[in-house]
């Protein structure tokens, strides 16, 4: 389902597939077509500006994955993001105000959810959004964010919020849809917060 008060802009390459060189197609769980999910996800985590981890998940499959995540950290996620959207929203409010859909594209794409620094200025970081059809959907309000840009700092900062119930399911769909070169464990998919 489509959030309140959001724009519709052409997907970002930021979030095409580097392994395709093109816009994800398919639900990386179903295998369905991303064309015929009402709504779906995408995640990447970058370092030094290239992709580590990529997926792109329909929204039955995200929900059927979200279930599995305990009540506890659902809980604590959803506060800790609530108090996080309110708080950008006086910050937005107390400062120029944004013009715009691809202003507000920029400051979602390019600026921390949490402590707002530059992803330019941070060589790790991971971002995230919402889509539908071939467009992003845009939105910063106290309902949400999407696109969302975390650095790697402050992904760290939402590890404790996370039960052992929902880092063991994390771990067994990762184990499941992901299998990474030589090497790639410090930069695994397990070390870093899932999406929600």
């Amino acid at each position: 389902m489509l959030p309140p008060a959001f724009f519709l802009l052409s997907i970002p390459k930021d979030f095409w597939s580097e392994y395709l060189d093109a816009p994800f197609a398919e639900c990386i769980d179903c295998g369905g077509s991303l064309q015929n999910a009402s709504v779906y996800v995408i995640q990447k985590k970058l370092v030094a500006g290239e992709a580590v981890f990529e997926m792109a998940l329909c929204e039955s499959c995200r929900d059927a994955l979200t279930v599995t995540y305990s009540e506890e950290t659902k809980a604590n996620i959803n506060r800790r993001m609530k108090e996080q959207f309110e708080s950008n929203e006086r910050r937005d409010a107390a400062e120029n105000p944004i013009n715009g859909s691809s202003q507000l594209l920029d400051k979602c794409l390019n600026y921390c959810l949490f402590c707002g620094i530059h992803r330019k200025a941070v060589s790790r970081y991971s971002i995230a959004g919402l889509f539908h059809q071939e467009t992003v959907v845009v939105q910063r309000n106290t309902n949400g964010q999407s696109p969302v840009m975390v650095c790697e700092q402050c992904e760290r900062l939402l590890i404790p919020l996370i039960s052992k119930q929902t880092r063991d399911s994390w771990d067994r769909f990762v184990a499941e849809h992901f299998d990474g070169p030589p090497g790639v464990e410090h930069d695994t998919p397990r070390d870093q917060p899932m999406m929600f």
